[in-house]
């Protein structure tokens, strides 16, 4: 689905989370938030492209800041650490769910929804 209005602010919000993760001074934040702002389906100039394809570009100027192909890496191990302590319980809770594909789904979109780029908790 291509961009609509309601996105670019969704999109924005996401990038400054994300960036307030780096370990980047107030000028650096200013700079790569600024150079995010120059993409111009963030300023209403191009419709014709899609979230995703938008949040790869933020992505690769995140990346290119932080010169990394994976400026969480470490932040993610962290929370992959964190998950395998309760993943036996969430097995559980799928196995012994009466409808454990619908479980499995639910569990999964949670995930999606802790995403670094995305979440503002730690």
């Amino acid at each position: 689905m291509l961009i609509k209005p309601d996105c670019i602010p969704c999109i924005l919000r996401m990038s400054i989370t994300a960036i307030r993760k780096l370990s980047l001074n107030d000028y650096a934040v200013r700079e790569l938030y600024t150079r995010i702002l120059e993409i111009p389906s963030l300023r209403g100039r191009s419709w014709d492209i899609t979230s995703a394809e938008i949040i790869e570009l933020v992505w690769g100027k995140i990346a290119d800041t932080a010169k990394s192909a994976d400026p969480f890496y470490a932040l993610k191990l962290e929370q992959n650490k964190r998950i395998m302590e309760v993943y036996p319980f969430l097995e559980r809770l799928v196995d012994e769910a009466p409808d454990p594909l619908y479980t499995a789904v639910k569990l999964a979109i949670l995930g999606n929804a802790i995403d670094v780029m995305i979440s503002d908790s730690r």
